[in-house]
């Protein structure tokens, strides 16, 4: 049982989940039965009332709200900005690539990059997909590995969590060269993650 004397209305409570979503906010999330309270009811005239042990919903709001990212490793030596704008596709690019919202071409003078899925392209066709943490160290291996043949680099940015998810969608709907042992038929999951990037 709780201390009633512990016990606080909204707008006596203090934390982040306040900031976030503010005091109808939470009182929302409450009658919705979503975060921890207290119902007072008055025992004359039977109305209720939502209170909150302050710790309680500031515990609750970071135990499901808050999520720590590392980011990922930019070697301070190579780090480049990544103007989004700057590296835009314009131009020609393959037909199959044509229709995707956020695609960007990779200039070789570029060091580092975002994580993303990348497409080895020669002329007008898409010869490998490949992912990478960092696009253009990535293809600087290829290129000194020198067993692809490509002469364009286009790729698209994607967070590391959903690399995986992403470059194998994209293999198995577009059908590389290259990427022989891993094709397979593109499966309904695959056609939602590939028509999320078209915008054309």
């Amino acid at each position: 049982m709780v201390d009633a004397n512990k016990l606080r209305r909204i707008e006596d409570c203090k934390g982040r989940i306040k900031d976030i979503v503010g005091d109808d906010g939470v009182l929302q999330l409450a009658r919705d039965g979503v975060c921890p309270h207290y119902i007072i009811t008055n025992p004359i005239t039977k109305d209720e009332s939502i209170w909150f042990v302050p710790s309680e919903i500031n515990n609750w709001f970071e135990e499901n709200y808050v999520r720590y990212s590392k980011g990922y490793y930019t070697p301070e030596f190579t780090f480049v900005h990544f103007d989004k704008e700057a590296n835009r596709c314009a131009g020609d690019v393959p037909l199959e690539l044509s229709r995707i919202r956020d695609l960007y071409q990779l200039p070789i003078e570029h060091i580092n990059t975002p994580p993303g899925v990348y497409f080895l392209c020669k002329g007008d066709k898409i010869k490998y997909i490949g992912q990478a943490s960092n696009v253009s160290g990535r293809i600087v291996t290829h290129i000194s590995e020198g067993m692809k043949d490509f002469d364009k680099v286009y790729y698209i940015t994607c967070g590391l969590n959903r690399l995986n998810e992403m470059e194998s969608a994209l293999i198995r709907y577009l059908q590389p060269e290259y990427n022989k042992t891993k094709h397979g038929i593109a499966n309904g999951r695959d056609k939602i993650i590939v028509s999320s990037l078209n915008t054309r």
